[in-house]
């Protein structure tokens, strides 16, 4: 598993936070795991660790090295010692290519978590501004309750409920095209990230949001 910096989701209770932050956690792990271009770099490692080392089998390469090393030792001749540093340097060059490779596969890992977390990041946002629009149509909704009441009795001009109306309709209208948008972004980063898992990943994704 790797642990990330998680971004703070607006819950309303903070005792939530750290089942948010383990679900967020679980949604990476997963992205981790499916990333079919992750698992393509993993196979190119394995393919690289598998193959046997230069000379192994063959010769006895620390004995050899012991050998030259050793001014008292057994007598290597030129095409021993020539065959001993090209050993060595296929030695090398491997440990280089694996090395490229597990670098190329963490940078790989960190640029898909980066863009994931920016993916929740969109679309936490997008819920939060979803709650704060509700929050304030419940609030105008009962502002409008009270308006007619006073547009009733005279206290307040017609104009002003109609105004407060005209509000609360276009923010209805806002309201839906938020909670489209929110469905769409948390649909396309599933399938984005999830490949043939995107519906557990939705899954996921509907215990936050």
């Amino acid at each position: 598993m790797v642990l990330v910096s998680l971004p703070m989701v607006a819950t309303g209770q903070a005792e939530s936070q750290p089942e948010t932050a383990g679900t967020i956690q679980k949604i990476v792990d997963l992205a981790i795991q499916r990333s079919p271009i992750l698992k393509l770099q993993q196979s190119y490692i394995g393919e690289i660790e598998a193959l046997p080392q230069p000379g192994e089998g063959f010769i006895d390469f620390k004995e050899l090295q012991a050998q030259l090393a050793d001014p008292e030792g057994i007598y290597l001749g030129l095409p021993q010692v020539v065959q001993l540093e090209n050993i060595r340097e296929m030695r090398v060059k491997r440990g280089e290519t694996l090395t490229e490779a597990q670098i190329t596969y963490e940078n790989l890992k960190k640029s898909l978590i980066s863009q994931l977390l920016g993916k929740i990041i969109s679309i936490t946002r997008l819920k939060n501004r979803y709650q704060g629009q509700i929050q304030l149509k419940s609030f105008l909704d009962e502002r409008k309750a009270s308006l007619e009441k006073q547009v009733k009795a005279g206290v307040e001009e017609p104009s002003t409920l109609f105004d407060l109306v005209e509000r609360i309709i276009n923010l209805s209208v806002d309201i839906e095209n938020v909670a489209e948008e929110l469905n769409t972004v948390r649909l396309e980063t599933a399938l984005n990230f999830g490949g043939e898992w995107s519906a557990e990943m939705l899954n996921l994704f509907n215990e936050l949001y």
